[in-house]
């Protein structure tokens, strides 16, 4: 599990990456090309970052996906050691009952 998420970071942050060089480049006019026109260019590099943004915000739902069902697991299991803990609780207090029940009716007799 932690080695997928670190995996998922390291792709979003190649992606942050790339979202920031892109925009460094729109900045200083790197990524211009004169044949096609500022309009044209500019709806170019909005469509990347728009796809950036998609491909960031489906890591981060399957990241927060992962961590629900990491998490839902760990309930269950904790969960299932409570009911293992008070099964033998019960068990040991029958069994402290029936051992003074049968010393009293000893001291009794």
């Amino acid at each position: 599990m932690a080695e997928n998420l670190n995996m998922e970071n390291s792709t979003m942050h190649n992606t942050n990456s790339t979202m920031q060089n892109t925009n460094i480049q729109d900045a200083t006019g790197g990524a211009t090309n004169p044949s096609i026109s500022l309009s044209e260019q500019l709806d170019r590099r909005l469509n990347h970052m728009e796809m950036n943004l998609q491909l960031v915000h489906a890591q981060i739902t399957a990241t927060i996906e992962k961590l629900i069902a990491s998490f839902n697991e760990s309930i269950q299991n904790t969960t299932l050691s409570l009911t293992n803990i008070r099964s033998q609780l019960t068990s040991q207090n029958k069994s402290t009952k029936e051992v003074a029940t049968q010393t009293n009716f000893r001291d009794s007799t």
